[in-house]
């Protein structure tokens, strides 16, 4: 495949029955809808790792180091909904960060530290954005969504005049140990 500097991240992506879940949600938690512009449900994921604009050195380095993590299935729950300020971003989120899922992304980070890569936080924050240019919204929890987390995703973004696109280019299952 070649890439010529395209914007990557690699992502959990949710299958349909957590996207169904996660607009169920937002329908109870918000009746009268978000104060700002809502993600499209085709777009829902939860990051692990951006990356940015990637050349085709770089794509080829993040596979490989992709096909080194090694992790079983596991549930994330989301059952928290917030608000950060800075970004402006409406979220969904775990209480509490599964185990699996912090050694996944460590492991990730780690192996794309050797293509160039650096972490994007210091402490990794999982959630799911639901709204953007939000102006505040009260955190509250909500009815647990449990998302079966059986691979990893790359993710391609795309921005046009009409909005944001991701599209997966790559996925990474789980180990059936």
């Amino acid at each position: 495949m070649t890439v010529n500097k395209r914007r990557l991240f690699f992502a959990l992506w949710p299958p349909s029955s957590v996207v169904r879940a996660v607009k169920q949600t937002i329908k109870q938690l918000y009746p009268e809808g978000l104060p700002g512009s809502m993600v499209k449900p085709d777009n829902y994921h939860l990051t692990l790792q951006f990356l940015g604009p990637v050349n085709q050195q770089q794509f080829d380095c993040a596979c490989q180091q992709a096909e080194r993590v090694q992790f079983t299935p596991f549930h994330l729950t989301l059952e928290q909904s917030g608000y950060w300020q800075g970004p402006r971003v409406a979220w969904l989120a775990p209480a509490e960060v599964p185990v699996a899922l912090e050694t996944m992304v460590k492991q990730l980070q780690e192996g794309l530290a050797d293509c160039g890569f650096e972490a994007m936080h210091p402490a990794y924050r999982p959630h799911l954005t639901i709204a953007r240019k939000v102006q505040y919204l009260q955190a509250q929890s909500c009815s647990p969504i449990s998302w079966p987390v059986e691979e990893f995703a790359l993710v391609e973004s795309h921005t046009w005049p009409e909005g944001v696109q991701y599209k997966v280019i790559g996925r990474w299952p789980a180990s059936q140990d």
